[in-house]
């Protein structure tokens, strides 16, 4: 028997998310959006620093259908496929008033300059619980009125997500849903979706999973899901200047990706580095806000004056009041470098030098592995991968998830990589094929949602 999972129809997640809407709130949905998962390919661990991250689409999606209410409840219903191929619902809710007073609570700690860059925990709920999800998406309706992009006369919601993503394999489903989500709030409320607003929606999503999610997000996840590329290209987001362009694939060069996981790994992450994630991204905060730039890339000498800062800090008000030095210093070093990888990697792709790029990958998962001690919470399934014949294999998102994405040569018509990746299967791993995909599109219907 073979645990491998192939993508669904695309309509089948659509229809069963239409007919569950339907069935739990009486109602037909207004909103009707789907955005697809998410992989990081290199450099997501610069995301917050500002340096250059190459992403991913695949066929796996989430799909969202949603209701006004005329109260400002935010009622969440979730089914996702879990290793076993079960739909697993989960259910949450949350009122406007309730994230509003969140936000207050994290402004008024922002405004104090002992509080540092962190964010309060969230208004209930967390972990992987459906409180988490109602806390996310009722986040980004309440960010997209005070970004003015729709009105302050909003109300609450009810809303019905269904996901082929599993959770916990580094595929982003979370981020998807909430891409969706608010590229339907605002194809309702009149705005096209164009590459400006998928743009804005994008920064909006970030902001609000940011201040209202039980775990830090990863930002090019939001701008793939609404401005990604296809199978034949990855994303190439430079937050140096914003920019969102693309470079060739491997598997025009002749490679497939593949997610692999421990099963188990999907219901109970073993080694959950995600306080040490976000205790980072605080401190890229902290700094950036202290240096007042956008992010710690565009400032020059960044690594030598981040040290030199916190060296200060650390004589003013102790040694425990920050990162030790030594420990920062190595982030700083490691995210100049990755950035680094990750911009060659983007090149050699589009010089079509494939090989040279995913050495590039190899690189970076020995990097990584060593800066932040991640070892054995991928490596053991890297060196397997690898073992079988993949080209390069590298963790799906260090600290956040146990899988790996490992790239096959394709051989015959494709024949070379599935079969590795059916050896896989066979030896009890989870392995999800990662081609195919397509940015978020919408399908409201306005009639009911007025």
């Amino acid at each position: 028997m073979t645990n491998l999972m192939w993508p669904i129809a695309d309509d089948s997640v659509r229809n069963t998310a239409l007919d569950e809407h339907r069935s739990s709130y009486g109602t037909e949905p207004g909103l009707v959006a789907a955005a697809p998962a998410t992989f990081p390919v290199i450099g997501e661990h610069t995301d917050s620093y500002g340096g250059v991250v190459l992403t991913g689409v695949s066929a796996r999606q989430v799909v969202v259908a949603a209701s006004r209410r005329t109260d400002d409840l935010v009622r969440v219903r979730v089914l996702r496929t879990d290793a076993d191929g079960r739909s697993v619902p989960v259910t949450g809710e949350v009122t406007m008033t309730q994230l509003a007073a969140h936000a207050n609570r994290h402004q008024s700690e922002q405004d104090d300059p002992d509080a540092g860059a962190a964010c309060p925990p969230p208004p209930h709920g967390g972990g992987d619980g459906g409180d988490d999800w109602a806390n996310r998406l009722g986040g980004v309706a309440w960010m997209m009125i005070h970004r003015q992009l729709i009105s302050r006369e909003t109300p609450g919601f009810d809303i019905t997500v269904v996901s082929d993503i599993p959770p916990h394999c580094g595929l982003g489903g979370r981020s998807s849903a909430e891409a969706a989500f608010a590229l339907g709030l605002a194809d309702l409320t009149g705005h096209q979706p164009d590459a400006p607003l998928r743009a804005r929606v994008a920064e909006i999503c970030t902001q609000a999973a940011t201040l209202f999610g039980a775990t830090p997000p990863l930002r090019a996840r939001h701008t793939t899901a609404l401005r990604g590329g296809t199978e034949r290209n990855l994303s190439v987001i430079d937050y140096a200047d914003g920019s969102v362009t693309h470079a060739p694939s491997p598997v025009p060069g002749g490679y497939r990706p593949y997610l692999v996981t421990v099963p188990g790994r999907i219901t109970d992450p073993p080694d959950n580095r995600i306080p040490e994630l976000r205790r980072r991204g605080d401190f890229i905060a902290l700094a950036s806000r202290t240096y007042g730039v956008p992010s710690l890339r565009l400032l020059p000498d960044s690594e030598e004056r981040v040290i030199d800062w916190l060296e200060t800090v650390h004589e003013v008000r102790g040694a425990g009041a920050h990162p030790p030095v030594a420990e920062a210093s190595g982030w700083m070093s490691y995210l100049t470098a990755e950035t680094r990888r990750a911009s060659d990697c983007a090149a050699l792709l589009r010089s079509r030098r494939t090989t040279e790029a995913l050495a590039r990958l190899t690189d970076s998962q020995v990097q990584t592995c060593a800066a932040f001690g991640l070892g054995s919470d991928t490596d053991a399934l890297v060196q397997l991968c690898r073992s079988r014949g993949a080209a390069a294999a590298r963790a799906a998102h260090a600290g956040a998830s146990g899988a790996v994405i490992a790239w096959f040569p394709a051989g015959a018509e494709g024949r070379g990589a599935e079969d590795a990746a059916l050896r896989l299967a066979d030896d009890g791993l989870l392995v999800i094929p990662l081609a195919g995909g397509r940015p978020a599109e919408v399908a409201d219907d306005p009639d009911h949602w007025n």
